[in-house]
Formats: structure tokens, sequence, C-alpha cells
């Protein structure tokens, strides 16, 4: 919506989620604490979901197919990462080694699942190409300081 020049209407999405965010915080947390807190923020994320899908169609003209796509790779990931890391934890019984091994164990597949399955969707716009780009800037400017340096 951003890009579009639908800032406003950006903003009132923001607030749209926080309005659900409050909601549902006020009838969660009291019954059910920190978890509560937990399924409001889930469920405000639905919220704000639902309604950038909606104006999303209506203003820029976006399938809900294609946003369907586009945030099922990314999901599928974050659900397969999380059987991995249950199942590396219980490896290990010492609670530090626990969390050295998932976030090695999450950060290397997420990584591996996002590139790998962006190449395989066509390298489209997003994350993994921003990202790419940022590294070969870097890796550039590394080397041409190397070659500056050495002179």
């Amino acid at each position: 919506l951003i890009l579009r020049g639908f800032t406003r209407l950006q903003s009132h999405m923001v607030w749209l989620e926080f309005a659900g965010f409050a909601l549902l915080a006020l009838l969660l947390v009291p019954r059910q604490g920190l978890v509560g807190l937990a399924y409001a923020r889930l469920g405000a994320g639905l919220v704000n979901l639902l309604a950038m899908a909606a104006v999303s169609r209506l203003r820029c003209g976006l399938s809900p197919a294609k946003l369907g796509f586009a945030i099922l790779r990314p999901t599928l990931g974050a659900a397969l990462m999380y059987l991995l890391i249950t199942a590396c934890l219980s490896l290990v019984q010492s609670l530090p080694a626990q969390i050295v091994l998932g976030v090695a164990a999450g950060a290397a597949f997420y990584l591996s699942w996002a590139f790998s399955t962006w190449r395989l969707s066509g390298r489209p716009e997003g994350f993994e190409s921003t990202a790419i780009d940022l590294c070969q800037r870097w890796l550039l400017r590394r080397k041409a300081d190397r070659i500056t340096g050495a002179t």
C-alpha cells in the first residue's frame, strides 16, 4: 500500500491491528494470563492479514491467490523449522546446549529454506533479493577497499 501511495490507508491498517490487539488482550489476558497475551497478538496479526488482503485487492488489484502463495512459503518454512528444533532439543539435556543447538539448527534451516524456495519460486522481488543485493554491495566495497589499500 505504501508503494502505491496509500500511506494514510496503511496507517489506518496499523491502528486497526492495534485495536484488535487491545480488544483481544482485554478479553483473553484476564482468563489466560501471558498465554492470552500471545493469543491476542496472534489474533491481531490475523485481523491485520485479512484486512490487508481485502484492501490490497480493492486498491492494488492483488489477488488472494498471489497473496496466499507469498505467505505460504515462509509459513511452511517456520512450521518445518519448529519441528526440526523440537527434534533437536531432545538430543541434548543441558539448557544452554539446547538453546545453542536450537538457534543454530533453526537459523541454518530457515536460511536454507528461504533462499532455496525463493530460487524455486522464480526469485520474486522481496526480502531475499534485497538481502542478496546488500551482501553483494558489501562484498564489492570490501574488495575495492582491499585493492585501494594494497596500492
